[in-house]
């Protein structure tokens, strides 16, 4: 495996404790992966401004964490579903995706199950698609992180997956009712079944499929009454 530099640090967590997820492999990124234009920051939703979990962005911040070579390291020895990025975004300042180091990741983990979320999808659109098309041909699947219904009807035709923020639904409520919302455009949305029948991430995968239906993710965390006002026009 080809050796890259890289001033950028992570946080590996071999088994997580995160109850909606399970007990599985995941890894926490700077802040400053994360593009401006993200609706959620700032404190408006986003689950990294938590407590708790932005103690992990202030370690990142004082420069703790592994290397990307170190992550790449103990992402090829994986055999078992993991998620990239809890927190932050692709690698690469802002907007920007560095695709060597996804590249190298993609590499690393060799077609072994992943996930993640993007929204540098909202800027530089032709060029960030394109190389978002690009990892999750390598085996990495890149969740597009549509903020509206309007979104999900926008990016649907680009055939890559799609999770979408939903309002706040009491948990296990929608599994007497309907799991599958409509776009305007009548474009399919089936909700998260976490919250419809109380699965984790590490039993579902859903997230780690590219072929499928857009996933609705109802808001969540400490600050999902902020979340909810982002997304109060959406379902």
């Amino acid at each position: 495996m080809k050796r890259l530099t890289s001033r950028l640090k992570v946080i590996f967590v071999v088994k997580s404790s995160n109850k909606k997820t399970g007990p599985m492999p995941q890894c926490y990124v700077h802040r400053n992966t994360c593009p401006t234009v993200c609706p959620l920051r700032n404190y408006h939703g986003c689950y990294g401004d938590s407590p708790r979990t932005n103690l992990v962005w202030r370690r990142l911040d004082r420069g703790e964490g592994i290397t990307w070579n170190e992550l790449c390291n103990k992402v090829s020895s994986l055999r078992e579903l993991w998620r990239y990025g809890v927190i932050g975004d692709l690698p690469g300042k802002n907007y920007h995706i560095n695709t060597r180091l996804m590249m190298q990741l993609c590499d690393a983990n060799d077609y072994n199950q992943c996930m993640t979320y993007t929204h540098k999808w909202m800027q530089n659109h032709a060029i960030n698609i394109l190389k978002i098309k690009r990892i999750n041909d390598r085996g990495i699947t890149v969740n597009l992180s549509a903020n509206t219904m309007h979104d999900v009807d926008d990016l649907v035709y680009l055939g890559l997956p799609i999770t979408i923020m939903t309002k706040e639904y009491p948990k296990y409520y929608l599994c007497h009712e309907t799991t599958i919302v409509q776009t305007p455009k009548l474009n399919r949305v089936m909700l998260c079944r976490h919250y419809t029948h109380g699965m984790q991430c590490i039993d579902c995968g859903l997230c780690s499929r590219v072929h499928r239906i857009p996933i609705g993710l109802p808001v969540h965390g400490t600050f999902r009454k902020r979340a909810a006002i982002v997304a109060s026009n959406i379902v």
